[in-house]
This record gives C-alpha cells, structure tokens and sequence, in this order.
C-alpha cells in the first residue's frame, strides 16, 4: 500500500500537481508499479512523453488486482453432496476394448 510519505516523494520527483492527479490517482500508479516508487515516477514519465491524457488513460484502463475469497466457499469437489449415503464406485465394463479398468471413488467427510 502505498504511503503518504511515498505520494509526497512522488510529487516532488515528478512535479505534478493535485489537479492534474488526485492523491487516489498517484496511490494506484504506485500500486501498479509494486509500490516501487522510483518505477513508478520512471512510468509517469514514460506515459508523459505520449503525450495527451496517457497517463490517465492508463489509470482508468488498469484494474488492480485485489484477493477474492469467495472462489474458496464451494465444496472441495464444488457444491457439497449430500445425497451420497458413502463412499461411490464406478467400474468400466469388462471387455469394453481399452484393457483399462477405470475406478472412481469418493468419500464425504
């Protein structure tokens, strides 16, 4: 997360005024750039020698990743079963061609 200490240090490399980037807008530039803040001013730079709204139109395009604990709440195997009364098993049938007997066991805990 990037510091009050770090935004300042940003405004005093690069010069830019709040009115051109608001504290929230410097915070996500640094936090694109791993909160390194000597790549962070060099990225500034970089999109000030495109020219025009660069460097807005890259804080507005870039998404910051942020962690997501709802792709944790399913079941081990998905959404919990059950309906199983135990463990289940599948045989393939004899003779079904492959010479590969296939089996598939579950347990609930």
């Amino acid at each position: 997360m990037a510091t009050d200490e770090d935004i300042r240090n940003f405004r005093e490399f690069t010069g830019v005024e709040y009115d051109r980037l608001s504290q929230d807008d410097v915070a996500k530039l640094l936090q694109l750039n791993n909160n390194d803040l000597e790549q962070a001013v060099r990225k500034y730079f970089e999109l000030e020698e495109v020219g025009g709204s660069a460097v807005r139109t890259h804080l507005d395009e870039s998404v910051v990743g942020t962690w997501d604990d709802t792709v944790f709440g399913a079941g081990r195997y998905g959404q919990d079963d059950t309906t199983a009364s135990g463990p289940s098993t599948y045989d393939s049938p004899a003779g079904g061609g492959t010479g590969l007997t296939v089996r598939v066991s579950s347990v609930q805990y």
